[in-house]
């Protein structure tokens, strides 16, 4: 989720409290706050973040993304990069049949719909980038997508893991603020862990291997 800002004014009558939503007037408050003082709090509402492109191990990232959304709270936002018209790209990753023209709106529909049927409750974006984007560039758009909705943990699945971590937290300036944690995930079929799974059991994901 991404952070909000709302405004609390303190006055002295003729409540003591008053709650303001962004967008509304203050003008609204009526002549008893002409000595209120104004706070500005920025709420920071966290995230675990998935990239993903319907592979096994993207599937079994994002089960354990929301296995853990089950203890900590957070909210699970799925983001996925498509290289427009890049035909190649998408029927490597199983997006399109062998004679599949490419169609960025069926690719868009049908991972949206692979995350939501493992993660329901999840939140699902995506970004389009040029035909010939290298992973440093997709990395690069997980990596802004993961700082702009505050993430905690960023788990990764996929057979480039190795790589992409890299390019995910290698390289970042200081002033960027990064304070996300990575979880990589190496196999489709995930280690038991014992909490987890009373909480919240992976078992859907087998048939999906």
């Amino acid at each position: 989720m991404v952070s909000s800002r709302w405004y609390i004014v303190l006055a002295p009558r003729p409540d003591p409290v008053l709650v303001v939503r962004p967008g509304d007037s203050l003008s609204s408050c009526g002549e008893f706050y002409y000595e209120a003082v104004l706070y500005s709090i920025v709420i920071n509402t966290m995230s675990l973040v998935v990239p993903f492109d319907d592979s096994a191990l993207a599937k079994a990232a994002l089960v354990r993304a929301r296995q853990f959304d089950r203890v900590l709270n957070e909210g699970v936002r799925v983001v996925s990069v498509i290289p427009t018209q890049n035909i190649r790209y998408a029927r490597e990753r199983g997006w399109l049949g062998e004679n599949e023209p490419f169609d960025g709106s069926q690719i868009v529909q049908s991972l949206r719909a692979s995350a939501l049927k493992l993660a329901p409750d999840a939140q699902f974006e995506y970004f389009v980038t040029r035909r010939s984007a290298s992973s440093g560039t997709i990395a690069k758009q997980i990596r802004r997508f993961a700082r702009d909705n505050d993430a905690t943990i960023v788990f990764i699945g996929s057979k480039n893991a190795g790589r992409f971590a890299h390019a995910l937290t290698v390289g970042s300036s200081v002033a960027s603020g990064k304070k996300y944690d990575t979880m990589i995930i190496t196999q489709p079929h995930l280690p038991e862990i014992r909490t987890l799974e009373q909480l919240d059991p992976s078992e859907e994901i087998s048939g999906d291997q």
